[in-house]
């Protein structure tokens, strides 16, 4: 786990690579929408994929779909983007199986299995990341890809090899105070349950460092969102103020009301004696930015089952109730 950590620039920008010279058998002008199917890491970097694409020069309608169903919307001017690493992924495939006739093309990233073997039959177009490595580990595959295919689209409006090249310059020149960094945070999230709080934009970072602690460092965490957060959630804060660490991530070129609700926010944390960090974000794009994000919250996941005493390898429990569901009809 902690190579694959460390090499997530490096695999990033590999993937990006590869597919930038593949030439795609479909084109954006035929579809007016697009839907990302997938679970967790998957559903993760199809969180990613939208917030760019809802930000480019083609803003197309985006949905990600991380469950049984899809919409009725659905139509042969849909672009289908399913992601499953193992192929098999149960919530996945059945999404896709239900509504085989709605959409035009389907775009398959996985490493095998059903998914593969699907793709190949009916002549979509398969995406085949190297097999052998745990799912969430597999990220910077799935992500380089689809970053290479929608801009390819015209769907991305900035250069993704300049982005990845200063992720990796950047990871490179500051690899020792990144790790420094990591260690110190996992210090005071271990004891504690970890709440993380960022704006709308940067959604996909909580959604990383929630999975990553729930699987890498197994713990209990959750995520909120400003300004919503301020309509709701803000009123718990009385209390609970010793068994919690809370993690802000922010933009220095946020909008000015957000960057205000986080003053005011920290304001009422330090008053009820909460411990809270803030983590800035890195970069001079949205998607370096996203992805340097990505890249410490994967080390702190890491530093932080060392300090519980965990191995961050493995997922018993998920492959066991996998296991209970394929018995049951």
């Amino acid at each position: 786990m902690k190579e694959h950590i460390e090499k997530f620039p490096q695999y990033l920008q590999q993937w990006y690579k590869i597919w930038k010279d593949i030439d795609l058998d479909f084109s954006l002008d035929a579809f007016s929408n697009v839907l990302f199917v997938g679970m967790g890491w998957s559903g993760m970097a199809a969180s990613i994929i939208q917030e760019i694409i809802e930000r480019g020069p083609q803003a197309l309608p985006c949905k990600v779909v991380k469950e049984y169903d899809i919409p009725s919307w659905v139509n042969e001017k849909t672009l289908m983007v399913v992601s499953s690493y193992s192929g098999n992924t149960e919530e996945t495939i059945e999404a896709m199986q239900k509504w085989l006739k709605a959409w035009a093309h389907m775009l398959a990233v996985t490493s095998g299995w059903v998914l593969k073997d699907f793709a190949i039959k009916h002549t979509h177009t398969l995406a085949a990341m190297p097999t052998g490595i745990e799912p969430r580990a597999a990220l910077p595959f799935s992500f380089g890809i689809q970053l290479a295919v929608f801009e390819k689209c015209g769907c991305i409006d900035e250069s993704v090899e300049h982005s990845l090249e200063r992720l990796q310059q950047w990871s490179t020149e500051n690899h020792d105070r990144i790790h420094e960094e990591a260690k110190s945070l996992a210090g005071m999230l271990a004891p504690t349950i970890p709440v993380i709080y960022t704006t709308t934009k940067y959604a996909p970072a909580a959604l990383r460092m929630r999975q990553q602690l729930n699987e890498n460092s197994r713990m209990l965490c959750w995520d909120h969102l400003i300004p919503e957060h301020n309509h709701n959630e803000l009123l718990w804060l009385q209390e609970l103020n010793e068994q919690v660490t809370i993690i802000f991530y922010e933009d220095m070129e946020e909008y000015k009301r957000n960057t205000k609700r986080y003053e005011l926010t920290k304001q009422v944390l330090d008053d009820k004696g909460f411990t809270h960090h803030t983590y800035v974000m890195h970069g001079e794009s949205y998607l370096q930015k996203v992805c340097s994000s990505i890249y410490r919250i994967d080390r702190t996941s890491y530093y932080t089952a060392m300090k519980r005493g965990v191995d961050p390898s493995g997922m018993e429990l998920i492959e066991w109730l996998k296991w209970e569901l394929k018995a049951f009809t």
